[in-house]
């Protein structure tokens, strides 16, 4: 089992956006889709999507290191402006 962690940042995250722990859990563990993120340093960012409705969805970006996962941000996006139909590009 991988361990999830969030840093302080996603943790205030949680709070502005009023978003259930759990629910990131489930966005990194079962997610919609997951798209790349940007190169930072040695480690990759991975971006998980979770539909929340038919206009909205959570974002939440990610660090895969040694199979732990440190999730650096979260947000509440448009769906239409992110979402690409269900695609898979994590490895995980």
């Amino acid at each position: 089992m991988r361990k999830i962690s969030l840093i302080p940042h996603a943790e205030a995250r949680l709070k502005r956006y009023d978003i259930n722990r759990r629910f990131v859990i489930e966005a990194i563990n079962n997610p919609d889709e997951v798209v790349r993120g940007k190169n930072r340093g040695e480690l990759e960012r991975w971006i998980a999507h979770k539909l929340i409705d038919n206009e909205y969805m959570l974002r939440a970006i990610y660090e895969v290191k040694d199979k732990d996962i440190s999730v650096i941000t979260l947000y509440i996006s448009k769906r239409r402006r992110y979402y690409r139909g269900g695609i898979r590009e994590d490895k995980i």
